[in-house]
This record gives structure tokens, sequence and C-alpha cells, in this order.
């Protein structure tokens, strides 16, 4: 159809005025000739469909004819099976390439793993939403034949994998039996497998879950297809041998820097698998294996099996040590025997004492204490050097663990006082002889006894515990310790250090509230602290010197009340006062240097 369209000149105006129109003639098209037009250029378009060379299970649908055409708006894909109909119909939308082509590639995976005819459709869609052309292709998706692959040992556990497993009927899910062959079925696990892609499903054999560490282990492949059905594709084997038939166990041993301790360990596990657990037999070479003790190996970073024994373990015998190691497997048969010899050397005894003296006492330990026929007690002969052994005495020393003996040695027992104290050690072995370990000498510079005068009074003399009431004293209150001295006193009423020294602690601590610390050294040299709790104020600093008599704080109540909760009247106005000797954290009773009876005679 031709039109005429008229346009006028704007600047051609004739002699008479007459306005002269420029006819210019163009073409105008129907609604019908656009659709012709339409169907024409998409009538060539076609489909192709090919294999995907590098996935068995994949397929690549593309357009040829679509470039160009610029009244295209979409392409779709709707594909299924031809099997059971369109219950596994998937529309997929195509991807327009570089090419201008519309292209999509199909796992099979999104339709049940099935093999077999797949029916394609293809919807292309114009600017508006009609669909400009349909097409109809078939494909046929050949069935592989199953591969079955086993994979290396590690760590106890190896991988079985089947691949080309997709079939005419489908796959939802593959298993994998296995078992060993020695048993028959007897140890028979279903393992399930994973799809791990391209067709290809994977489960992993843990050898710990079956009977033998060492044998074949058979492996069936089953698929269950969309029908439910299990159908058998393929077996496998892997013959795992027992590695230390080539390369026997080989263990050592060695003495740790704790002279009565020493490790023993696996030196060729590492990496080797069907070991379940390892175990060492342990004795002295005296007396057979009377004192005989079993060691279940712990694996170490390194893949070795270690363990640790002492003396202790054996009576605190030394000498030669026999030792045996075990390896065992998954039905904790016997894989694996190493034996080796360790010798203990003699140990070297040594004694210490406490620092402090308290009201004529003092402790005495002994520690690092062994010998080749083992240890069964162990006793102090003591006496004072004055005199000789005119006062010696035999004094028991008991076992508190970490190879210690100790002995408690009270002076009012000794006819001197102020003197060098000579003490032996002696163990009796476990075929009753008693044997020389070592000795020491303690020094007691001065009579220990409470000699009061050297620290002053930690409050207002006038203030003093009440002497009726023997729960303001240090001991025994209400089935338990009361770790001080209560002095009743006026709140505000000012605390004095009751020695030089250093402030260790000035804030809230534990349930006494506000609460100083000061560390100081008694008269004879020996380290002391003593605290002052539930203050009502605080006026010095952790790390501060002190001097004596200087004030510190001011008295209070302050703590937990009895519904828990801190309160500055948790208690009625009054001083705790307490000692802590050698800086072990252990409280004793501070009357050992202050007088709280006779507050005067500080």
């Amino acid at each position: 159809m031709t039109a005429f369209i008229l346009s006028l000149s704007m600047g051609a105006v004739f002699a008479d005025e007459t306005v002269v129109a420029d006819i210019q003639e163009v073409d105008v098209k129907t609604e019908s000739e656009e659709i012709l037009e339409i169907e024409t250029a998409v009538k060539e378009i076609q489909v192709t469909v090919s294999q995907d060379l590098q996935n068995h299970e994949t397929y690549l649908v593309s357009t040829v004819g679509c470039a160009g055409k610029t009244t295209i708006r979409k392409v779709m894909f709707p594909i299924w099976t031809e099997r059971n109909g369109q219950d596994d119909l998937h529309w997929y939308e195509g991807i327009r390439d570089s090419d201008g082509e519309y292209r999509i590639t199909v796992n099979n995976q999104n339709h049940g793993f099935e093999t077999g005819i797949y029916n394609i459709h293809t919807y292309i869609y114009g600017d508006s939403g009609q669909v400009l052309k349909t097409l109809v292709n078939t494909y046929m998706q050949e069935a592989e034949r199953p591969i079955i692959k086993i994979g290396e040992i590690e760590n106890n556990c190896y991988k079985v994998s089947i691949s080309g497993v997709s079939n005419a009927q489908g796959v939802i899910g593959v298993s994998f039996p296995t078992w060993t062959q020695s048993g028959g079925q007897n140890d028979l696990r279903w393992e399930n497998g994973n799809y791990v892609g391209h067709d290809t499903w994977e489960t992993t054999i843990n050898i710990d879950n079956y009977q033998r560490s060492y044998d074949t282990f058979i492996t069936h492949a089953y698929i269950t297809n969309c029908d439910r059905q299990q159908k058998f594709i393929g077996e496998t084997e892997q013959c795992i041998l027992n590695p230390f038939d080539q390369e026997p166990l080989k263990i050592s041993s060695k003495q740790q820097t704790d002279n009565s301790k020493f490790v023993v360990n696996t030196e060729n596990c590492k990496g080797k698998s069907g070991i379940k657990s390892v175990w060492f037999a342990v004795w002295s070479e005296r007396n057979g294996q009377d004192e005989i003790r079993w060691y279940q190996g712990t694996r170490d970073n390194n893949g070795e099996f270690v363990m640790s024994d002492d003396v202790e373990n054996h009576g605190f015998e030394t000498g030669p040590f026999i030792i045996h190691a075990y390896l065992r497997g998954n039905n904790e048969e016997n894989i694996a025997f190493a034996d080796n010899l360790f010798k203990m050397e003699k140990m070297n005894a040594t004694i210490e004492y406490d620092h402090a003296v308290l009201n004529n006492t003092f402790k005495m330990r002994i520690r690092n204490v062994g010998d080749q026929n083992g240890v069964t007690s162990i006793v102090f002969p003591t006496w004072s050097r004055t005199n000789g052994q005119d006062d010696i005495r035999w004094e028991p020393a008991t076992y508190i663990g970490g190879h210690t003996w100790e002995a408690t040695i009270h002076l009012k027992d000794y006819q001197m006082i102020v003197d060098d104290f000579i003490s032996h050690a002696y163990l009796t072995d476990k075929n009753g002889h008693m044997v020389f370990l070592t000795d020491s000498v303690k020094r007691i510079l001065q009579n220990t006894q409470t000699i009061y005068g050297y620290f002053a009074y930690p409050l207002d003399k006038n203030y003093r515990p009440n002497a009726n009431d023997p729960t303001d004293w240090f001991g025994p209150r209400w089935g338990d310790i009361h770790e001080g001295v209560d002095i009743p006193a006026d709140r505000y009423a000012s605390c004095f250090a009751v020695g030089d020294g250093i402030v260790e602690k000035a804030d809230y601590f534990m349930g006494y509230g506000r609460y100083i610390r000061i560390r100081t050294t008694d008269r004879y040299g020996e380290s002391v602290s003593f605290f002052y709790g539930h203050l009502q104020e605080i006026n010095v600093s952790v790390g501060q010197t002190v001097s004596k008599g200087q004030k510190i704080g001011s008295v209070g109540g302050s703590g937990y009340n009895a519904q828990g909760n801190y309160s500055d009247n948790a208690f009625g106005s009054h001083l705790h006062f307490g000692a802590i000797a050698n800086a072990d954290d252990a409280c004793v009773d501070p009357e050992i240097w202050i007088d709280f009876h006779n507050p005067n005679s500080n």
C-alpha cells in the first residue's frame, strides 16, 4: 500500500505568494503484513541435540537460525522422558550465546538419572509474549556400562565409587554391601552411596567397622531404581595385608625430665591401617610380674602410640623394666608384637623443710625415692646435735603423693630446742631391709615458742575479742574452720599495720568484703602475711610499703549477707584478723605472733 505525505517548504515563496507543497511517497504496512513477515523470519529456525562429550549424563540443546532475529524475546524447552509420561517434566529457559542462538544443557539428574528417549519441545516467544513457533524433537540417551573403582587406604578408610549408573528405570540411590572374606558375611554392612556428580556414586569404607583389620574386603554395588527395585550392577575387592608382616613393630623408651617417669612409644605405626588399639605391659625384672601394669597407648600428633609410666606404679622399684607392646585389630586380635628393655637409674633423694617453725613444730619431706627392691616405708631418725644422739627419735614419714614422704617434727620431744637438728632418711624395701638414703640438718636459730612484743596490735588496745565466746577465735566453728580472730570495734575505728611490710591485696575479696593483706617477716626472718577483713575503708594500695603502726583502713561490716548479696552492713561492726604462713595461702592462728587475750603485751 502506498501513501503520500504533504510537507511545506518554509523558504519557498513564489511571486504570486502561492505556497508550493513537497509531496513524498512512503510505504505503510498492515498488521497482516507484519505477521507474515515474522512468520517468514522464524520459519527457518530449527533445534539440534548433541551429547556432551565431557559428561555422559548431560546433552546439549541449541536453536539454529535465531541469530539476528530481533523479534524473539525468549525460548523455552519443556523436556521429559518417554517412561511414565510427563512425571519428570522440567522446563528449561534457553540462554542466548554470543552467536545469537539459545542453548541449554540437560542433566539426567533432573530426570531421575533415566536413560532412553527424551521428548524435547521448543517454544519461541515474541516481544508481546506470543508463541511465534514450536518445534518437537526427541533424543536417545544411551546407557553406559557401570564401572566400579576402589581407592587407596588412608586413616583406616578407603573409597569405593561406581560411574555409569544411569539407566532406563532411573536411579534414586546406590548401596554398597561390604564384608570381609574370612567370616563369610557375618560382618556385612550396607554402606550408603553419595552422588558426587558425573553419573558417579561413592561411599567410604571404614575398616574399623569390620571384624578383621587385615582381610579381603568384598563390595557389591546395587542401584535402587525409580520403581524402588534393587539391581546388582558391579563388584570389587580390596585386599588389605598386615604391614607388620613385612616391617615388624618397633618401640622405644626413654627417661623423662621427671626422673621417676619414663615414656614408651611406637616408631612405625604412622600411616598404617588396621590398628584399633595398642597396649603396653610393663613390669620390673625383680620377682617376675608381681607388679605388672597394663597401659593403653594414645596416638600422638606424629601418628605414633605413646604412654608414660612412673616407678610409683611399681612400688618405687628402679633398675631394668621389661616392656611388651601388643597391637590389636578390629576384633581385638593381636596383629603385631614388640618388646623393649628400659633401665631406670638410681634416683637421688633430696630432703627439704618448711621455712617457718611455728609453735615448735616444722615439717620435713624427702623426694625422688626409689630402690631396686622397691619402697614400703620411710623413717627419719632425728636428734639434736648437742650431746650426740641422746634424744634420737625415729620419726615415721607418710606418703603424700608426688614421690614425696613427709614427717612432722615436734621440738618439744627433744632435749634441746635451739640447736642443729640432724636427720637421716632410711627406706624399708620389699624384702624388709632398711637402706640409707641421705641426711640433712635443720638449724633452729632461736626458741620458737610464742614470744610477743615483735608485732603491734592491729587496733586500739581497748578493742579485744570476747574471751568467753569461742566463735571469736581461730579454730573450728559451725562445722568449718574460722580462719582468724574477730575483734568487735566501732565502725570507722582505725586499723594499723602490725609490722613493716608490703601490701599484697587491697580490694574486695571473697566473703571478706573490703580486704587488706600485708606481707612481712617475723623475728626469725620467716615470711608471714596478715590480713584485715570486713573493712569500711581502705587507705593503702597494692605494692605500697607500710610501717608498723601506720593506719591502713577502718573497721566496718562489709561482705555478703545471709541472702548472698553484697552489703556494707552484712555483719556487725568488727575486724576479722588472720595470718598466712610461708605465703602458701594456708591460714594459721594469728595468736602465734600477736596476743589478743592481753593486747598490752604486744
